[in-house]
């Protein structure tokens, strides 16, 4: 009996943490888009915030390190990008987010 509630709590705990580390009202738009988006969120971190974009086989095809003024608010240009779908990684210290989206 004693397991089943210890494994509860941590199960608990976990969830907790996880929702902890997403960023806070963090969107992207549009999506689909053509290459060209927007990404904001807030931040009560020191950190510099890293936006990280992969194709699907995980090549990257930009990576750039933003310094944070606590509103990120930032349009990203994937000039060359061909269509598909890419995963937006976006790492604010140890949160951390990632979106796929589609370019048309």
């Amino acid at each position: 009996g004693i397991s089943g509630v210890y494994y509860f709590g941590t199960d608990a705990s976990l969830s907790a943490i996880n929702s902890v580390d997403s960023l806070e009202n963090f969107t992207l738009y549009p999506n689909p888009n053509k290459g060209n988006f927007n990404i904001q969120f807030s931040s009560n971190s020191n950190n510099n915030i890293i936006v990280l974009v992969h194709d699907i086989r995980g090549r990257e095809i930009f990576n750039k390190t933003y310094s944070n003024n606590g509103l990120f608010n930032e349009n990203l240009q994937l000039s060359n990008a061909q269509s598909g779908i890419y995963l937006v990684t976006i790492q604010d210290g140890s949160r951390k987010e990632v979106k796929k989206i589609v370019i048309e």
